[in-house]
């Protein structure tokens, strides 16, 4: 059996790279979201005014202030 003190840097390590994992995946996933929507945008982009979006964005900040 592994001494705990000696066995510390090894857990710290594995921490580490398992945040770095994560942190890689989340960037992952934003990246592919963004160039999907923007590849289904181009399509729709006429379809929805300025107004319409704006009034979208409002509509989620409310709803993230309410929670």
């Amino acid at each position: 059996m592994l001494d705990p003190i000696s066995d510390a840097p090894l857990v710290l390590a594995y921490a580490f790279m398992s945040l770095l994992v994560l942190i890689l995946c989340f960037i992952l996933v934003n990246v592919v979201h963004k160039l999907y929507r923007s590849l289904n945008g181009e399509v729709s982009a006429g379809l929805v005014s300025p107004a319409q979006q704006l009034k979208t964005s409002i509509m989620e900040l409310d709803a993230m202030k309410t929670g």
